[in-house]
This record gives structure tokens, C-alpha cells and sequence, in this order.
């Protein structure tokens, strides 16, 4: 009988402790997940996630009250880091760029106020693009002669 009463107990407890908390998705036409958002109350919290086509990660971002809190990390489509950023309260306050030779390279004052409205791209040695477009990370690919 304890027992029964003591799983009634942590039921209700687990039950109220994810009120108002919801993952939303979204899917390429494929099917497969394109983006994976927790929120609660209406609010983006915790980490949101975006995929490739292919499942692997694209990137991810911690959210705390409906803003970028936390560490946000891009990925190439290979599964290595791309570039990492600290936000605080929505804004950049650091952020790394991992050229494809692994080397880390701190992003300027100037780059980070960038990088969120769409003014800033980095190019990498492997032909491509990124830019963080709001919550959207776009990727486009450009060719060498």
C-alpha cells in the first residue's frame, strides 16, 4: 500500500513540475525533425535543437525565459563544432570560430553584434557558409576554381 500511495505521490509531483512545459517540432518534408524546441508557459526553455535532412545536429542553444541564455553550438554537417557562443539575456557576449583545421578563433565585439542580425557570415575552408539568421542557421554552399 506505501508503495502504491508513494508512486501516486511522485506521479503528481512529476505531473505538476512539467505544467505549461511543451516540445514543439517542426520536419523537413521528408519527415524528418528539422527543429525541436522545449518551452514552458509559452516561452522558449531549455535547449532548442536544429538537424540536418541526414538527423545529424546542425546546432543548439540554451534558452532561459524566451531568451538565449547560455551556450549555443553550431555544427557542420560532418559533426564537428563549427563555432560556439555565450549568450546572456539574448545577447552574444563570446563567441569561437573552429576553422576546419580545429583551430579556435575568438570572434571580435563588432562580429558577435553581427552574427545575430544577419550581417556577419563565416566562411570556411571547406566551402561553406554559416550564418545564424535569428534562430535559423543557414547553410549555403560555394565553389572554388
Amino acid at each position: 500500500m506505501k508503495r502504491v500511495l508513494i508512486a501516486i505521490l511522485l506521479a503528481t509531483i512529476c505531473q505538476g513540475a512539467n505544467e505549461g512545459y511543451e516540445i514543439r517540432k517542426s520536419f523537413y518534408d521528408s519527415g524528418k525533425v528539422s527543429y525541436e524546441t522545449p518551452y514552458k508557459n509559452g516561452k522558449q526553455e531549455g535547449v532548442a535543437k536544429a538537424f540536418y535532412e541526414n538527423g545529424k545536429l546542425a546546432h543548439e542553444t540554451s534558452y532561459k525565459n524566451g531568451d538565449k541564455d547560455g551556450i549555443s553550438k553550431i555544427y557542420r554537417e560532418n559533426g564537428k563544432i563549427c563555432a560556439v557562443f555565450t549568450y546572456k539575456k539574448d545577447k552574444a557576449i563570446r563567441g569561437v570560430w573552429h576553422n576546419t583545421n580545429g583551430e579556435k578563433e575568438p570572434l571580435t565585439k563588432t562580429e558577435l553584434e553581427n552574427w545575430g542580425n544577419g550581417k556577419f557570415k563565416i566562411t570556411g575552408g571547406d566551402g561553406l557558409q554559416y550564418a545564424l539568421l535569428g534562430n535559423l542557421l543557414t547553410t549555403i554552399t560555394t565553389t572554388y576554381k
